[in-house]
């Protein structure tokens, strides 16, 4: 059995072991492109000061959602790509409740390469795996031809938490580095079950990008956190095989995970 069949056949025995299987195929394809953050209403009032999180912001256009539900919502945004983060400086110069931080975020502070190119959604910290878009006859092999690595300063969250101290809790954390995802976690380790209550994260069930960790790893550190998973959407596929989506996983330390499975019974969710 190839590797590929061994993380999905992995990934389906997780959906059947929490109890999934039954409704993942029924909402699979209503989901395709259906967004993560419209889940968050059940949770947060439209008039709450939401505490966001966006690592990985590229050109907003998560910030751009958040603040069309919650309004009032108060957005720390991360993108280590110089001319993007400048970009987004400009673009939000008015929102005094958003704040840009021109850096990576990882499992470690100092500084740390990175790879853009020009198509700045897969700009990653890790090199892409050329060879495996190849296989899927990917647009992106042209545009890695001019890959160009540069140099950004990375922090942990951990210390971006105690240094700012700007906020005591985070609602939701969401995560789109492009492979990098578990290593946003491990260096939030401090504060991830005590003081983040939703994440949101991009998982990729291939390789696409050089040493990358497997997605079902930051799905055992959330675990292992006290985390379990709410639901999943935006799936992405190539023919038939479905490579990514983004799962949304819920700290038990704040939401009564029988209270969830009820209302999800009743149809609420």
């Amino acid at each position: 059995m190839s590797i590929k069949s061994k993380l999905f056949n992995l990934f389906f025995k997780l959906i059947k072991g929490i109890g999934y299987e039954r409704i993942f195929l029924q909402k699979l394809r209503g989901k395709i492109n259906s967004s993560p953050y419209n889940i968050l209403p059940k949770f947060f009032c439209k008039e709450a000061e939401l505490k966001f999180l966006d690592v990985g912001a590229n050109r907003g256009q998560t910030i751009d959602v958040i603040i069309d539900i919650f309004p009032n919502s108060k957005i720390f945004s991360f993108e280590p790509t110089p001319g993007l983060s400048n970009e987004l400086k400009k673009k939000y110069y008015d929102k005094k409740n958003l704040f840009i931080y021109d850096c990576a975020i990882g499992d470690f502070s100092g500084r740390i390469k990175f790879y853009t190119s020009e198509f700045s959604p897969t700009n990653s910290s890790l090199k892409p795996e050329i060879d495996l878009y190849k296989n899927f006859n990917s647009p992106r092999v042209h545009d890695f031809e001019k890959l160009i690595e540069i140099e950004v300063p990375i922090i942990t969250l951990n210390e971006w938490f105690k240094n700012e101290n700007l906020i005591n809790e985070i609602d939701v954390l969401k995560i789109d580095t492009q492979g990098t995802e578990y290593n946003v976690l491990k260096g939030a380790l401090d504060i991830l079950s005590t003081k983040i209550k939703i994440v949101v994260f991009e998982g990729q069930f291939l390789s696409f990008y050089k040493d990358s960790v497997p997605f079902y790893k930051t799905i055992e550190l959330l675990y292992e956190n006290n985390f379990y998973l709410l639901d999943i959407f935006g799936y992405n596929y190539n023919n038939i095989q479905m490579i990514e989506c983004d799962f949304v996983f819920i700290n038990s330390n704040f939401y009564n995970i029988e209270a969830i499975n009820m209302i999800k019974q009743e149809g609420v969710i």
